[in-house]
Parts: C-alpha cells; sequence; structure tokens
C-alpha cells in the first residue's frame, strides 16, 4: 500500500520550494511579469494602450478559457471591461498602492460591491485575476480548486461570491502574518502565495 501524500505546511521554505517548481513547470511568471508591467505602463500618458485596452490584452491571454467558452473576447466584453474601469476609477486609483495587511474592516463592504461589479463582467476568477492586476499587493488571486481545496470556500453561481472574496482577503493576510510579515519571504507574499497553492491544489506538484 502506498503512504497517502499529505499536503505540505505553509512556510518560507515550502513557499520557495514551490516557486522554484512553478518556474520550472509553468510559463505563468512570463504572463504576468509581462502583465504588471504592461500594466504599469498604460498608466503612463505616453502609451499607445490604455488601461482598459491593456487590461483586456492580458485577460484574453490569462483568462484565455472564460473566452474561449464564450465564443472569444468580442466587442461587448472591451466595453464592458472600460466601463468597470470608468465606474471604479477613482477608487481602483486610490487602491492600487495599498497593501492587504493594511486592509481594516470598514473597507470590506466597499471591496465587496467592487468585486461584485468586476465578477458579474469576469466571473469570480477572472475579477479576481483583474484586481491584482490593478492592485497587485491587496487583492490575492484564486481560481476554483484553490478556493476549495486551499480555503474550503465552494463558490457560488456568478454575483454571490463577494463575501467569499472577502473571506479569502482576511485568510490570505492570515497567512502573510503567519509566514511573518510581507517582507518576510521576498517579493510580492500574495504571489508567493498562490504560487504555493497553484503548485500544491491546482496541479499537485510534490514540492
Amino acid at each position: 500500500m502506498f503512504p497517502t501524500m499529505t499536503t505540505p505546511a505553509m512556510t518560507a521554505a515550502s513557499i520557495r520550494r514551490a516557486r522554484r517548481r512553478y518556474l520550472t513547470g509553468s510559463a505563468g511568471d512570463l504572463f504576468y511579469r509581462a502583465a504588471l508591467f504592461l500594466i504599469a505602463a498604460s498608466r503612463s500618458p505616453k502609451h499607445e494602450l490604455d488601461l482598459a485596452e491593456s487590461l483586456a490584452v492580458l485577460l484574453q491571454t490569462w483568462n484565455l478559457q472564460f473566452y474561449r467558452f464564450r465564443g472569444g473576447f468580442k466587442e461587448a466584453d472591451f466595453q464592458a471591461i472600460r466601463a468597470l474601469l470608468k465606474n471604479h476609477g477613482d477608487e481602483l486609483e486610490r487602491l492600487k498602492a495599498r497593501k492587504l495587511d493594511s486592509l481594516r474592516e470598514n473597507e470590506k463592504v466597499g471591496l465587496g460591491n467592487l468585486f461584485h461589479d468586476f465578477e458579474m463582467v469576469l466571473w469570480p476568477v477572472g475579477a479576481a485575476k483583474a484586481l491584482h492586476l490593478l492592485a497587485p499587493n491587496l487583492f490575492p488571486l484564486w481560481d476554483q480548486t484553490i478556493a476549495n481545496k486551499a480555503y474550503g470556500i465552494r463558490l457560488k453561481r456568478i454575483g454571490l461570491n463577494a463575501d467569499n472574496y472577502l473571506q479569502l482577503m482576511t485568510m490570505t493576510a492570515g497567512q502573510v502574518r503567519a509566514l511573518g510579515g510581507w517582507d518576510a519571504i521576498g517579493g510580492n507574499p500574495l504571489k508567493a502565495i498562490d504560487e504555493f497553492n497553484y503548485a500544491v491544489h491546482t496541479r499537485g506538484w510534490i514540492i
């Protein structure tokens, strides 16, 4: 009989191991770095693509399956993204440099409303991806498998997952504290935690 494989504890050491495995087993880091570069560049007045255009390009790469099952990315999808950014532009501008460990309890209702609006356009996984790209130190990443296996969160119908995402934010903030704080593992701990979750829960890699 083979021994039962247990989920590794999330520690600074296992985070580093997951990072190495992620870099050798996935092209996701290239897409991620390109995404952050394009988003940052789009905020420059001299950039040829504005923020809505940049985010639309990135979501077609990073959220490919979502659009594939909807018959491809259409002009209506682009206009919906542009409307989101217009309606929440001021709020997103205030949030873009915030860190998750600075989140206050009285901000959660507003963030839940923000997630809900993005979810109605991009669905729950796409909403988290888009918000993370727009404020990468504040909004964690997830997918359905990570939500379920790593956090015990079962995604609901579209439009009903804001509370689930706020729960994820709270639990992720606790993980950052448990790892020793924001600067303990280097880089962005939200991305590091996502790499760990992706390696362990989404791909089932041995780290």
